[in-house]
């Protein structure tokens, strides 16, 4: 990535309101630890209950099984958010020019 893409990628990420979702109870741990393994479960309980709309991983497994549940958030590799998702971003137009 050039370092001009890179400026206008940082700008996209600081323009983004980002939360940082809470530790899923036990239950909720238990429940996707079903789904997608003991060792994602944290990650995908977090996404679900914080209601996140993409769950961004380069974890192939993890992201077939995300995909495969109608319920969770779309699962994209960083590319593919980068191709599918920045475009439709408010401010990525302006970022582009900047």
């Amino acid at each position: 990535m050039g370092s001009e893409a890179l400026r206008r990628y940082h700008g996209l990420l600081q323009s983004t309101p980002l939360r940082v979702a809470a530790v899923p109870a036990q239950t909720q741990l238990a429940r996707f630890a079903q789904i997608v393994g003991a060792a994602d479960a944290h990650v995908v309980a977090a996404a679900v209950e914080a209601g996140a709309d993409y769950l961004i991983t380069l974890d192939q497994g993890l992201r077939a099984a995300v995909r495969a549940q109608a319920s969770f958030p779309l699962g994209l590799t960083p590319g593919e958010f980068i191709r599918q998702v920045l475009p439709s971003h408010p401010t990525y137009s302006r970022a582009e020019h900047e």
